[in-house]
């Protein structure tokens, strides 16, 4: 009898949710009674069960195996529990059910953001904590003056939350959505594209991919303040960063902080000599290339990574007793422009559908690059009204905008809330609604795509 996949799905999750319950209560026992060795034999027990099936699924043939939806992301919250657990981060949670609502949150469930026990779990906890003292009857000068200071914390919250969830809806279905046709016809039938298209395909996935994670994080930031939640955010303005050191502290920041917590520092981190650093580095990346999926383009989109990385170390190494001159405008420029090539390059494998596919195009860009013929007569290949092309491309305006104020310390909800009046705040909220359900209605049952992210 065929089980439904559905069914596998829930089996899988409620495996990982009871390794993970019965792993930590273990661990947290041995602990108490002394026996280390023992609670550390749990923990790579628990621990290597859940990576080695996300490594099993990752290394099986394309097809043979489907890889339950959010696996990814959920696998990473349950190996955190545990070894903060372990590293007495947290408490073992005894009641299976806040455990289970933690790992398998709803509104990150999916694509992240992926979040730890010292952010969600304890809001979980004192959540329940609130509810069941409410049960008990908190009266009389206890609650004297907590509801007026609750009430605006949580209008605050709300108000912050929509906010949120707007601006991704609008990266998701005015940005991502209307890039990904382009994006897809410029990465087929590569060996016949002129190189100036696909290099333009190739930039056009940096942003495409950027507005649908960044949407989708926002949504499941924005929804869970909406909820009374604050969830780890996910993006920090990644793509004006001047450095891929700097890239990676505002580039799926959750991921990056968990494989620094969890990866690199259990490897010695930056402790033990250089060439120690420099394999500890390469390590942490080519696990990231092996999380995101299978094949050899994802290892060598982490391998590109960890070379940049062992690079800038060496070199920021070498220049340690240098005298550094502050960084003229020129300068930063030109910093931020080297590390989005860098990046973008390595896109390029992440998008490929082979590694055959990923050097063709590269073979081409430097080979068959012809920008003026491309620009007068190729581009109807994109969309034969270059009107509509360009209203395709019109939505990187205000991302860009919103990211170099974001840059410069101005916060977009914050300065509307502050310094627009509310009649014409109104207004604009208006007109976003018209705009988004008129996007919606247009674009319903032929251009929408799920959440890039969901796919890994």
């Amino acid at each position: 009898m065929r089980i439904d996949l559905r069914v596998s799905y829930a089996l899988i999750l409620t495996a990982v949710i009871l390794i993970s319950y019965v792993g930590g209560l273990g661990i947290q026992a041995l602990l108490k009674s002394e026996k280390k060795s023992a609670g550390k034999a749990v923990l790579i027990f628990s621990i290597g069960i859940i990576a080695g099936a996300l490594l099993l699924m990752r290394f099986m043939p394309v097809g043979s195996i489907l890889i339950p939806v959010g696996f990814s992301f959920y696998s990473l919250q349950a190996i955190g529990y545990i070894a903060d657990v372990y590293m007495g981060k947290t408490y073992a949670e005894k009641n299976p059910v806040v455990l289970a609502l933690f790992i398998a949150f709803p509104l990150t469930f999916i694509s992240g953001p992926i979040q730890r026990t010292d952010g969600l779990l304890r809001q979980l906890r004192e959540k329940l904590t609130r509810r069941s003292e409410d049960k008990s009857g908190m009266t009389g000068d206890e609650s004297a003056g907590v509801p007026e200071a609750k009430d605006a914390e949580r209008a605050n919250m709300l108000r912050h939350g929509l906010f949120l969830m707007a601006w991704g809806l609008f990266l998701k279905y005015a940005v991502a959505d209307k890039l990904n046709p382009i994006v897809d016809i410029c990465y087929t039938d590569v060996e016949y594209r002129d190189g100036a298209i696909l290099l333009f395909g190739v930039v056009l996935y940096a942003f495409q991919l950027y507005a649908d994670f960044m949407g989708y994080s926002l949504i499941a930031v924005g929804a869970g303040e909406v909820l009374g939640l604050r969830l780890d955010g996910n993006f920090d303005t990644p793509y004006l960063s001047g450095s891929v050191r700097e890239f990676w502290g505002r580039w799926h920041i959750s991921l990056s902080k968990w494989l620094r917590d969890y990866v690199y520092f259990p490897l010695g981190g930056s402790r033990r000599g250089t060439a120690r650093v420099v394999a500890n580095i390469l390590i942490v990346f080519i696990l990231s290339g092996i999380w995101h999926g299978r094949g050899l383009t994802f290892i060598v989109w982490g391998a590109l990574h960890g070379i940049y990385r062992v690079t800038e170390y060496l070199c920021d190494k070498a220049k340690k007793n240098s005298k550094r001159e502050s960084a003229s405008v020129v300068l930063t420029i030109w910093r931020v422009v080297r590390t989005f090539i860098l990046v973008d390059f390595a896109w390029l494998f992440f998008r490929a559908e082979s590694l055959e596919q990923a050097l063709i195009i590269v073979k081409r860009i430097f080979t068959q690059l012809h920008f003026i013929y491309t620009l007068r007569e190729g581009i109807y290949i994109l969309d034969p009204s270059r009107i509509s092309l360009l209203i395709s491309l019109s939505g990187l305006v205000p991302l860009f905008i919103v990211d170099l104020l974001h840059k410069k310390g101005i916060g977009i909800g914050e300065t509307f809330e502050e310094k627009v009046k509310t009649p014409i705040r109104w207004i604009i909220y208006i007109a976003y609604a018209i705009y988004m359900i008129l996007l919606f209605v247009r674009n319903y049952g032929y251009s929408a795509t799920n959440f890039i992210y969901a796919n890994f």
